[in-house]
């Protein structure tokens, strides 16, 4: 079950924090921007001033959420989904079993053929070599006759 996030975790004080930092590290004021009469700076200045409240308020509608979804989570029985991942499992076991099967099939098929075509080859090596092993012993028989 995951645990509630740590304060410090869902905080966005160092974030707004740091606004004001690098205002002050640029040199710029709120006054500068609030005289600007610019729409895009004085808007920003309103963001800049929302920020503490914003970095107040996010945290707590985070734990709101994260309560919902942590209770939500504890009372889900486990049970369904327990059935399903060993009903998950039976059908896997099920396939590798049948793809074992089909290899050991396969490879007995294969087996099956080289034997036959060993047996062939060796006929035809056999019935080529008594040929020709006649046709040498005839010629040969008929070289002696010649030569004799």
């Amino acid at each position: 079950m995951p645990k509630l996030k740590q304060d410090h975790e869902i905080s966005l004080q160092a974030e707004s924090d740091d606004l004001d930092e690098v205002m002050a590290q640029n040199g710029v004021t709120e006054d500068q921007l609030a005289n600007s009469h610019k729409p895009k700076v004085t808007g920003a200045l309103e963001s800049k001033n929302q920020a503490p409240n914003e970095a107040a308020a996010a945290p707590k509608r985070y734990r709101n959420q994260e309560n919902t979804l942590l209770k939500r989570a504890r009372n889900y029985p486990a049970k369904p989904g327990k059935a399903k991942l060993i009903a998950m499992y039976g059908a896997r076991a099920k396939v590798l079993l049948k793809i074992f099967g089909d290899q050991i099939a396969t490879e007995k098929q294969g087996e099956t053929q080289q034997e036959k075509v060993h047996k062939l080859f060796a006929v035809n090596y056999n019935s080529t070599k008594k040929a020709v092993t006649e046709k040498l012993d005839a010629l040969s028989e008929n070289m002696d006759v010649y030569f004799e």
